[in-house]
């Protein structure tokens, strides 16, 4: 398919495979995300290597992480070009394609202002002025229904150097209550962003990192678009015809939203959460509502929203892994460690069933308990090896684990550390009646779509048909 293709060429190499056949299955629901699919597709999202603008020739932000229906969102986009083109696409599966265009302008271009660094925090700002605003229909107002809640590509291309990037966004719908709820890990992507020099990783290291500036990986599209786990997931519950609505993770701090669904869903790198956004998560479990973790080492570092300059809310990440935290004094449950941690003392574990062990893993992930509902009609048998899905993190358990948990694969590994043990996959029921599974490794939703290099798996695809046919999900 030429959008897989394409990707392959931002770097996303690997074993070639013969594909496994991707079909979408019947419906037996007419819902909103089967409509829209059913809509023409595009591949036209896809950048191709030589139109990838390595070297800052135009790169953009947005004014939020999501927006709801009826509200406006703003692009701030800088490139020497004296003019460019925007085009926003609607992410999904639209017969193979991955996208559909849903709008497109040509706009005056121009650069923008440097950006600031703190001394102290060594947070990277820019204070942009808006390139163009995008104000959404209510869905009553909408005649045209070219805006469903999803996750959204803002494409930018100068006019003459022809080089292209990203502006990831997404558009909610909080009065809708689809079945399930896709929250993407923005949160993780933003603590890796090394825009400008600095983020949560580099050395020295910021303490604090800002929503206001691109993202360096992915051209612009973030973890979205240079990691695939999160695409490979909304591929598959897209093709599937799955009644999905979309947020980012900052939204959990909207408590009653949550209990709009019947499954939350955490497709990605969920690494990064603040407390309120994990006490609304564990309040929506307690009242019956399901979570779904695709991914690995979910959960792991505490994280606190500060405003921009402006006043806008939640543009600002403080993470200052350590004590060092001024919180660590004035008010310690919130100090910015992980959650393991003192003063903290609230190891993911308890919610989730796992917590994370290593990084540096590539090994097979393997079927210990073929007997459980969730491998029904996948054929698997005890000790199979699903392949090469157990890493780039994975998660394993320390008996802190809520009681009744499952384990449903137990994998062993050696990090590229040196460092050996096993992976485990669970499941457990909360006494709401709400179900947690946590797949303990990043690559799981690999196993989903075959955008990343063939990985599409059998065995994993009828695993999460079958744990979603289990929570109430229907297609």
């Amino acid at each position: 398919m030429a959008a897989i293709a394409a990707l392959a060429l931002h770097g996303l190499s690997g074993c070639a495979k013969s594909p496994v056949s991707l079909i979408p299955p019947p419906f037996s629901t007419n819902n909103l995300i089967q409509q829209e699919n059913a809509k023409p597709g595009s591949n036209a999202w896809v950048i191709p290597t030589g139109n990838i603008a390595s070297n800052h020739q135009i790169e953009g932000y947005a004014s939020a992480n999501s927006v709801n229906r009826g509200e406006s969102i703003s692009f701030f986009v800088s490139t020497a070009d004296p003019s460019f083109r925007l085009e926003i696409f609607r992410l999904g599966w639209y017969q193979g394609n991955g996208a559909r265009l849903v709008a497109s302008n040509t706009l005056a271009g121009g650069l923008q202002a440097p950006c600031s660094t703190d001394a102290t925090t060594l947070v990277i700002n820019c204070a942009w002025q808006s390139s163009s605003t995008l104000q959404l229909p209510a869905p009553e107002a909408d005649g045209t229904n070219n805006w469903t809640s999803g996750i959204y590509l803002a494409k930018l291309t100068g006019s003459t150097s022809n080089k292209s990037s990203y502006i990831p966004f997404v558009v909610r719908d909080d009065a809708r209550k689809a079945e399930i709820r896709f929250a993407s890990a923005m949160n993780t992507w933003e603590a890796y962003n090394e825009w400008g020099g600095t983020s949560l990783y580099t050395t020295p290291r910021a303490f604090k990192v800002s929503f206001n500036r691109p993202f360096f990986r992915g051209t612009g599209g973030g973890d979205l678009v240079s990691e695939l786990w999160e695409m490979s997931a909304l591929r598959f519950l897209e093709r599937e015809g799955y009644d999905v609505s979309y947020a980012a993770d900052v939204d959990a701090l909207n408590a009653s939203e949550l209990l709009n669904h019947k499954v939350l869903l955490f497709p990605g790198h969920h690494e990064y959460w603040s407390t309120p956004m994990r006490d609304n998560v564990q309040a929506a479990i307690n009242a019956g509502v399901h979570a779904v973790f695709f991914g690995s080492n979910n959960v792991y570092w505490q994280v606190r929203y500060e405003a921009d300059a402006t006043g806008a809310p939640n543009r600002v990440m403080v993470c200052y892994k350590s004590t060092q935290d001024p919180m660590a004094t004035t008010n310690p449950p919130l100090t910015t460690v992980q959650f393991r941690e003192p003063p903290v003392n609230s190891p993911e574990e308890t919610m989730l069933g796992v917590m994370f062990n290593s990084a540096g893993v590539d090994a097979n992930l393997v079927v210990s308990n073929p007997s459980h509902w969730i491998f029904d009609q996948t054929g698997a048998s005890k000790g199979q090896s699903l392949g090469a899905y157990l890493g780039e993190e994975v998660d394993g358990q320390s008996g802190l684990a809520p009681p009744g948990t499952t384990v449903l694969m137990e994998s062993p590994y050696v990090s590229s550390g040196g460092s050996s043990g096993i992976s485990r996959t669970t499941i457990f029921q909360a006494p709401s009646g709400a179900f947690v599974f946590s797949s303990g490794t990043s690559n799981f939703p690999l196993g989903l779509d075959n955008i990343h290099t063939n990985d599409a798996n059998p065995v994993i695809i009828q695993m999460v048909r079958n744990l979603l046919a289990h929570l109430g999900a229907t297609r």
